[in-house]
């Protein structure tokens, strides 16, 4: 805390290190439910990304469908952790007296949450049959994957400090 702000009583400590107990275990099963996807889906990721870049069918790239619904899987296991996340997330709403940090890192990750939850479901939606991850020139399929996976890779905030 800053030198003119309020000193916290200890029953206020006290809540704040549970508050950042909870937030940072939250946090941290996000990142680990998301590294689960991630190495789930490994090979596909960087296949899609060439041969969307190059042109070239994504046989090529030894693309084959047991890969592409095993990584399917993955990404619906993933969005229903998130889903569930967020819900127990948004009972995490930090009270007005709470550091500007608690705030802030609370804002950033619900913006996480949500945002994670929408591009998912572009991705699982270029994963599912009928023709996942075809190129059609009315609805590009290997394109809807990899932009929603460009978009949810580019964002993680960080984690709440606990509190002196």
């Amino acid at each position: 805390m800053g030198i003119l702000s309020k000193k916290l009583t200890p029953k206020q400590q006290k809540e704040l290190q549970i508050y950042a107990r909870h937030f940072n275990s939250l946090c941290e099963r996000s990142t680990k439910a998301s590294f689960q996807c991630v190495s789930s889906t490994l090979h596909l990721i960087p296949a899609c990304r060439l041969a969307r870049y190059r042109g070239e069918p994504l046989e090529l790239y030894l693309v084959d469908d047991n890969l592409i619904q095993k990584s399917l899987a993955a990404f619906r296991d993933y969005k229903s952790f998130l889903v569930d996340a967020y819900s127990e997330f948004v009972s995490l709403k930090p009270p007005k007296w709470y550091p500007n940090k608690f705030r802030k890192a609370y804002e950033s990750w619900t913006l996480f949450f949500d945002g994670r939850t929408k591009f998912i479901d572009i991705i699982i939606e270029a994963l599912e049959p009928p023709q996942p991850l075809q190129r059609h020139p009315e609805r590009d399929k290997l394109s809807m994957f990899v932009s929603g996976w460009n978009i949810l890779d580019d964002f993680t905030p960080g984690r709440v400090i606990k509190p002196d």
